[in-house]
């Protein structure tokens, strides 16, 4: 584990007697603004400062931030603020678990179309739209659509067709605010998918070439996660594993690059305007993605809950538990990573507690911020 980017780590298991009537705030000064980064296909058990043993989500630097801990990368931030690490994705499949985030619902409460915003839910949009805050989304969607029922409560909403364009659309976007409204941006990055083709981006300034950071330049094989690779139905072979983990690795360091990028122009731009430390900041994966897993180590393995047989439960953790940070150090103090239990489908009832927005609470919801007293 590295100095600057490390936590004083520190896990906890107590919960907080809390008032049972009226708004629940944390203790110190609430966030004005939210900023919500969602990247598909992030597993849990690939994230560094989650020990895994590959800097997918820190990264060398010379940025004199670094120093201040203002740094930008995920351990960064996991230094600045909470990490849980066993965070739950509601599901397997991307656009169901984004439903399932925004509406504070989990998918076996949600009836048909799991992918839709449906008329009769309330998106967390349109319950930050309602508490006059401006909500702007930002989606990297090159495979598909968002469901019905997404545009409402956004202001702006936009869909792009890579992370590049969203990460740029997004900040452009956020420099044309004066942050005296309060204001939510959330942007959506596709992250890792099938095929892996992972390719240079500006980390720290400098350019990286992410297709040569994790893989043996010995491997001479064809095997890359795609379709025309999958196929065969043959189990891999080790060294053919190794190799599509490398590229797998390589675009979740690529992700997470961009993630940084977008951050650090809010924060420039935000601090002009003295609006960067009102900024809460809600990093996770929203879903996670098989990696021929025991099992599943056949070519023609999928990342789908929803094809083939059901899947051993090694898989199903590897879909769904992902990476969760919560960060904004006037109201959430200290450093520490929890190993509670965070649903996906709490995302709306922490995020009205911590910004203090009234509204009626389910029987089942919990926001992560009890975990964290």
């Amino acid at each position: 584990m590295r100095g600057g980017a490390l936590l004083a780590l520190a896990t906890a298991g107590f919960g907080l007697a809390l008032c049972a009537c009226g708004v629940r705030r944390p203790a110190g000064e609430p966030p004005r603004h939210l900023v919500v980064v969602t990247v598909a296909g992030w597993r849990a058990d690939h994230t560094t400062i989650l020990g895994y043993g590959r800097d997918t989500t820190w990264f060398e630097s010379t940025d004199p931030d670094r120093t201040g801990d203002r740094g930008l990368a995920f351990d960064d931030l996991a230094a600045q603020g909470v990490v849980f690490a066993n965070a739950f994705a509601a599901a397997g499949r991307t656009d169901v678990a984004l439903a399932s985030m925004h509406v504070g619902r989990p998918p076996e409460a949600r009836g048909a179309d799991l992918a839709a915003i449906h008329d009769d839910e309330q998106p967390l949009a349109e319950i930050l739209g309602a508490a006059d805050f401006l909500v702007a989304g930002f989606v990297a969607r090159p495979r598909g659509h968002l469901g019905a029922g997404w545009g409402r409560g956004f202001a702006h909403l936009e869909q792009t067709a890579s992370d590049a364009e969203a990460v740029a659309a997004a900040a452009s976007w956020v420099e044309g605010q004066d942050f005296t409204r309060s204001t939510c941006v959330w942007l959506h990055l596709e992250g890792p998918s099938f095929p892996f083709e992972p390719h240079s981006a500006l980390r720290d300034g400098q350019p990286i070439d992410f297709a040569r950071a994790f893989v043996d330049p010995e491997y001479t094989g064809d095997v890359d996660g795609s379709e025309a690779s999958r196929a065969s139905g043959e189990e891999l072979a080790s060294a053919d594993r190794r190799h599509v983990i490398g590229l797998y690795d390589a675009e979740l360091a690529e992700s997470q690059a961009r993630c940084a990028t977008f951050l650090a122009h809010l924060r420039g731009h935000a601090e002009t305007r003295g609006a960067w430390e009102d900024i809460a900041v809600i990093v996770t994966g929203s879903s996670g993605l098989l990696l021929f897993e025991e099992g599943d180590a056949r070519r023609g393995a999928t990342d789908r809950l929803d094809q083939g047989a059901p899947l051993p439960e090694p898989s199903r953790v590897a879909l769904r538990r992902v990476p969760l940070l919560l960060r904004h150090p006037r109201s959430l103090t200290g450093r520490r990573i929890f190993e509670a239990r965070a649903d996906h489908a709490d995302l709306v009832p922490t995020v009205a507690e911590w910004l203090g927005i009234a509204r009626e609470e389910q029987a089942s919801a919990r926001s992560w911020l009890r975990i964290v007293r």
